[in-house]
């Protein structure tokens, strides 16, 4: 009782850690990808700062984490950086120690082929289909334009030939 006393007054004594936090924010929602930030929250009033250590529960921890001070850094955290992860502090006084658990799950996949149905067309298809009939249809009403056209035109057999013209003629 004596010792907390102590503490909270901002009397010497060794740290308290209060929590370990995460950024992103929500243990729940970390991602594979994501950079990972915890930190080692200490109560304050403390006249001797403490110094921090970072470890993981069986094992060394992340290729690519990065610790300092009360910030272990995560860099391109993958679902095998999940685990228990201590942050210890300490001063000349004592240590105190807080742990968390983070899960990083895979990353969604943006599309799910294997989940499509076969029924299911996909927007690329559809759009295929679509521009396939627009240039059926545009060739379809070319050819009767230039047919309907070539109907209107005379045929050789409705202009007299030459002979003919001159017998008119004289």
């Amino acid at each position: 009782a004596f010792t907390n006393a102590v503490q909270t007054t901002g009397r010497l004594g060794p740290p308290i850690v209060t929590n370990i936090t995460t950024w992103p924010t929500g243990i729940e929602s970390l991602l594979q990808y994501d950079d990972v930030t915890l930190t080692c929250v200490t109560a304050s009033g403390l006249v001797l700062e403490p110094s921090y250590r970072w470890s993981r529960d069986g094992g060394n921890l992340p290729e690519g984490a990065v610790a300092d001070g009360n910030q272990l850094k995560i860099v391109f955290a993958s679902p095998t950086d999940s685990g228990t992860y201590t942050c210890t502090a300490s001063n000349v006084l004592g240590s105190d120690i807080a742990k968390i658990s983070l899960k990083i799950k895979e990353q969604p996949l943006i599309r799910d082929p294997e989940a499509q149905t076969a029924g299911e067309l996909s927007g690329e298809v559809a759009l295929g289909i679509v521009l396939g009939v627009f240039a059926f249809l545009a060739v379809v009403a070319a050819a009767v334009h230039f047919i309907r056209k070539r109907k209107r035109l005379p045929r050789e057999e409705e202009y007299p030939s030459l002979d003919e013209q001159e017998e008119t003629v004289a």
